[in-house]
């Protein structure tokens, strides 16, 4: 029979398996303590954490949606796609970055 996770699988719903954020700190040029830290540093431990929790096979991952405020410099990038790839993700996976500020990862899981 089928299983509760093939179920799931098979479904044609829309479903967000998890949400997780990177650590914070203090946000300073010169004293913020992710300041000499790259995003996608940050970035690929918790997007592999998400696949190792939620026990997904990569390849039936859609999309990789990512909340990021006030990118600058380098995270001018697509950093939700630049995070799937560098995590491992097949590059049948999308990715996207959303920036609403404040309310980027409110806009990510919408």
């Amino acid at each position: 029979g089928m299983t509760d996770s093939n179920r799931l699988f098979a479904t044609q719903t829309p479903v967000i398996m998890a949400a997780l954020r990177t650590p914070i700190g203090r946000a300073h040029a010169d004293k913020g303590v992710y300041r000499r830290v790259r995003a996608e540093d940050l970035l690929v431990p918790l997007v592999r954490e998400i696949v190792q929790r939620t026990a997904v096979p990569p390849a039936l991952i859609e999309d990789l949606v990512l909340g990021c405020a006030m990118q600058h410099g380098e995270q001018g990038a697509n950093l939700g796609r630049i995070a799937a790839l560098l995590a491992g993700l097949p590059a049948s996976v999308a990715g996207t970055t959303v920036n609403r500020w404040c309310g980027s990862s409110l806009e990510a899981l919408h």
